[in-house]
């Protein structure tokens, strides 16, 4: 959540405070109406330390959106059959491809500077960070995740010899 909503949301709390306007009326009963306000500010603060809602907000047994239940049944079994498949798949293609050396990743000279090193690895890194290919799909996200842990690990070991 950026600062701008994070004050904005603060500004309309501070608003409703300050209202006359509440659920409960301060009017009849004093300090009754103090309850609203205090759940307001204390789900404000819940809100803006864990980024979301209280479970108790979303209906049906704690199930928030974005969480998806435990499967049961032959059809739980399958997908964590071929679930096991793919990751298997993956690492032996992984263990196929050769290895580069940390210059080729780099795409720089064997006998490059510790600042040509570091400028290479902070441009490459500024294309490939996971923050930057996050609107893209699935797949790609996955290929720039691969690249950015193979420039880092190429940058370590040119660091390091």
């Amino acid at each position: 959540m950026s600062t701008y909503h994070k004050f904005l949301l603060i500004l309309i709390a501070l608003a409703y405070l300050a209202s006359p306007i509440d659920l409960i009326p301060d009017l009849f009963v004093p300090f009754l109406g103090w309850i609203d306000d205090t759940f307001l500010i204390g789900l404000l603060i819940y809100y803006l330390r864990f980024g979301r809602l209280p479970n108790f907000f979303y209906r049906g047994a704690g199930q928030r959106p974005g969480r998806t239940q435990q499967q049961t049944g032959p059809s739980a079994e399958q997908s964590r059959a071929s679930a096991n498949n793919q990751t298997k798949a993956k690492a032996s293609q992984s263990r196929q491809m050769p290895k580069r050396a940390p210059h080729e990743i780099l795409g720089i000279d064997k006998n490059a500077s510790r600042e040509e090193i570091q400028a290479a690895y902070r441009s490459l890194v500024k294309q490939y960070h996971p923050d930057r290919v996050a609107h893209l799909g699935k797949e790609l996200q996955e290929l720039a995740n691969r690249k950015f842990i193979e420039i880092k690990d190429a940058y370590t070991r040119m660091l390091n010899s």
